[in-house]
Order: C-alpha cells, then structure tokens, then sequence
C-alpha cells in the first residue's frame, strides 16, 4: 500500500504562472510579448494555455513545492489546488478524501499540508447570496458569525474592509480544520501541519502568539527572520515570477517553491 503526501491550496499550491520560466527560457519571441503588455490583461488567457500546452503543464508540476517536497520525503502524491481557490473549498474536498480514504485499502495518508489562503476569500462569499458552498459555509462559521459578517457589511459585497473579522474567522476555521486533522492522526497516524500562504500581515502579526503555540502549525522562519505569510517572505527575497522573469505575476518562482518545500520538510520530520 503506497504512502501519499497530501497538498491542499490555492494558486500558490498550484504552482500557478512557474511556466513563465519555461518560456522565457524556450520561447524569447513571446517572452518578450509578455513582458510589455499589462499581465492583468492576458493571465486568464495564459492560465488556458499553460493548461493545454502539456510541456507548461508539466513544467508546474514539475516545479511546484508539492513536487519538491514528495520527492524528498519519497511518498506518492495527491494535490488539491486551484486559482482562487478558498479555505472552505478545500475543507470540503479534504471531507470527501477523508471519506474516500476510510472507505477501502486505497493508501495511506502519511503527511497532509495545508496551504491557507486569504481568510476573506471565505468571507467574500458569506456575502454573495448564491453560492455552492452556502450550506458548507454555515456548517464551518456558524450562523452568528456569518450574520455578523452580513451585518457588518451594510449591505455591500465587500469583504476588504472587513478586516476586524479576519482573525475571528481563521481560528473558527482552524478549529474545523483541526477536526480533520486529528482524525487523520487517530485513523492513519497522518502529520498534519498548515502554514499560511496568503493572508492579513496585520491579522496574523497581531494574533502570532496563538497560531504559533497551534501544534499544526508550521511557522515560517528563514535565518532567523520570520514571515506571517509565505507570499511576505517570497516578496521580500525577490522571488516572485515578477522578479525573477520580468513577467508582472505576483505568484511565487521555483526558488521560493523549493525554499518553502525545504521548510515544510524540515517540519514535518520533527513532528
């Protein structure tokens, strides 16, 4: 039976925009298209193409911090990642996996990463009056801290300024999130850790002291300098594919996804 690192996240999990490389690299005509046409413009074009273009898909999931960290830890591998993707989103899915995984001799789950996104992703659409995710949404929040959120919002759509409530809504879900983990621990003796890739500086500087004495969390320090999110210490390095290609997409390179591989590595041997 195979052992599996499992990796749940957003675009930065991923791997999104890391075939950039690979065209700047292979392909210098339309590199130097890129780089002198606004990106916002032509990402969702490029995100299709490095979907179709195997040799681009390949090269993300080639160069991607799931792909680094697997090999090292020498396990199989299952990734749960998409652009824009939300914690609740992944909490569902991470649900069907466990359910799947219980059901029959398909695997064990020896490690389980999982990468935060922007808590007001979620928040975002506790606002939105149709979503897939509504039942879920209550299910995890509860329906006071929802109602809170609608009534903090006067009637806009704008989960932005709703930054009070960020550190509020990231430990009810850490406490969800932690549900799963420990019976994944009692079921498989699966490592579990989550460190935040996106998210408030502000919210996660001001409430450290708390995530860090979290037994799941990993914290993310580098030569003695710590960073609240994996996105702060990959723009402080100058390692966003922006930086490191000269293509405006402020998505981590293949160093940062190597460096963040390292540490998770680094965790998970300890626990």
């Amino acid at each position: 039976m195979e052992d599996y690192l499992i990796t749940f996240g957003c675009s930065f999990t991923y791997g999104e925009a890391l075939a950039h490389e690979l065209i700047k690299s292979k392909y210098p005509n339309k590199f130097n298209e890129l780089i002198s046409v606004p990106y916002s413009k032509i990402s969702r074009k490029m995100f299709k193409i490095g979907e179709m273009f195997k040799e681009m898909d390949d090269y993300r999931k080639n160069n991607n911090y799931s792909f680094f960290l697997k090999k090292r830890l020498n396990v199989g591998l299952i990734s749960n990642a998409e652009n824009g993707g939300r914690n609740i989103q992944r909490l569902m899915d991470l649900d069907i996996l466990i359910n799947f995984l219980e059901s029959g001799n398909v695997g064990r789950p020896k490690y389980l990463v999982f990468q935060f996104t922007h808590i007001g992703r979620d928040i975002e659409h506790m606002l939105i009056q149709w979503d897939p995710t509504k039942e879920f949404l209550y299910e995890t929040y509860g329906n006071d801290f929802i109602k809170k959120v609608i009534n903090a919002s006067n009637g806009k759509n704008d989960a932005w300024v709703l930054d009070n409530l960020f550190d509020e809504a990231t430990r009810i879900f850490l406490m969800q999130l932690e549900k799963r983990f420990k019976k994944l621990e009692k079921l498989f003796g699966t490592k579990c850790l989550f460190f935040f890739g996106l998210g408030s500086v502000k919210s996660i500087s001001e409430n450290y002291y708390y995530y860090k004495n979290n037994p799941f969390f990993m914290e993310i320090k580098k030569d003695d300098t710590v960073y609240y999110t994996w996105l702060d210490m990959v723009e402080k390095s100058n390692l966003l594919i922006s930086q490191t290609t000269g293509i405006s997409d402020d998505h981590p390179s293949s160093a940062a996804h190597m460096g963040i591989s390292d540490l998770i590595y680094e965790k998970l041997i300890t626990i």
